[in-house]
């Protein structure tokens, strides 16, 4: 199975990745839990300009506050529960299937957060994805395990541009 964020830019890496996969066809399921965490008001900002606007989500981010919610936004632990359900998805829909999920990264960090069954605060122990890179958790007999996190090996080296 495909799940991609129903934001086109990650719908457009889904079809781009399964077009070259010969296994397919696929078709790729949007989903909007796969949204990236919601900024509210910030969104469209730079991380630097929503800093220097909100001096309270710098000293709250730093502090790793997993209830701060600016204004019209989530808060990470609300991501955290949003993602969650779509894991349920998974074990429930998915159980025995392998599946390529493709978002955006805090979505992606939480969700790596539910599959493992961890601790929200667990969060900020996951540093953020590059784009394109390929994360993989493996759940076997009812237990996941953290294979891949953030490989970016199959871009070309910076001395091939």
């Amino acid at each position: 199975a495909v799940y991609s964020s129903d934001l086109s830019r990650a719908r457009e890496t889904a079809e781009i990745i399964v077009a070259g996969n010969d296994r397919g066809p696929y078709d790729v399921r949007e989903d909007p839990l796969l949204r990236e965490v919601s900024f509210g008001e910030f969104e469209g900002m730079t991380w630097t300009d929503i800093q220097n606007a909100d001096a309270e989500l710098r000293v709250r981010q730093l502090a790793h506050d997993l209830d701060y919610q600016p204004s019209g936004g989530e808060s990470y632990r609300q991501l955290l529960e949003r993602l969650g359900g779509f894991a349920d998805l998974l074990r429930t829909v998915h159980a025995d299937h392998d599946v390529l999920v493709v978002g955006h990264g805090a979505a992606l960090r939480a969700l790596a957060v539910r599959l493992l069954d961890l601790p929200a605060e667990t969060y900020w122990v996951f540093q953020g994805l590059a784009s394109g890179s390929v994360s993989i958790v493996r759940r076997r007999h009812g237990r996941a395990t953290l294979v891949t996190w953030n490989d970016t090996g199959h871009f070309p080296s910076r001395s091939d541009r």
